[in-house]
């Protein structure tokens, strides 16, 4: 442990947002939309955020994730969200 360090993964962190709506394709009629906004992961020790991007490489692959297992269970299925804090410093 470095003192000091979560202060510093703290003040490089950032935030970023989805937004989209489905429609069927036949009729043009939209059936579902969605939204979302996500920090980045806290970490004690986080050395990826000193690089552009990290965090949202992380909160695009959890959605990617999500999506997936949502259309790939059955429709009383809920998705959970994955935790906020990481312990993977990279």
């Amino acid at each position: 442990m470095i003192p000091g360090a979560g202060l510093l993964s703290a003040a490089g962190a950032g935030s970023i947002a989805i937004e989209g709506r489905l429609r069927d394709g036949g009729t043009g009629k939209m059936f579902a939309n969605f939204k979302d906004r996500r920090k980045d992961k806290t970490d004690p020790v986080n050395l990826g955020s000193y690089t552009w991007y990290h965090g949202a490489e992380g909160n695009i692959a959890d959605w990617a994730a999500e999506f997936a297992e949502l259309l790939n269970t059955p429709p009383t299925h809920v998705v959970k969200r994955p935790s906020p804090v990481t312990l993977s410093p990279w």
